[in-house]
């Protein structure tokens, strides 16, 4: 599966996708897969948006996140589907 990663500071804007965007990958990683590399800021919301090349592809995956400190990451599914919130926390 061939996946896209955007990183976004706050929010994302549908109708402006470059507002707020940290950074972007489609590939770094290799095998379709993307790498995304930042320094977070301690209580700073952010969000990582993740899609396919084609439309309709969908799959498992997962995101490897390290550091000091926590990170809470939060799944919400597009507003094009039924919302299924789902919440994890992470100790480093």
């Amino acid at each position: 599966m061939d996946i896209y990663g955007y990183f976004y500071r706050e929010f994302v804007d549908p109708s402006d996708p470059s507002t707020n965007l940290i950074a972007s990958d489609r590939d770094s990683s290799g095998y379709g897969q993307f790498r995304i590399t930042v320094d977070l800021k301690f209580e700073q919301i952010y969000v990582l948006l993740v899609t396919t090349y084609r439309t309709h592809v969908t799959g498992d995956f997962f995101i490897i996140a390290f550091g000091e400190g926590s990170i809470e990451f939060v799944s919400i599914m597009p507003s094009t589907s039924r919302p299924l919130p789902t919440t994890s926390s992470l100790k480093f």
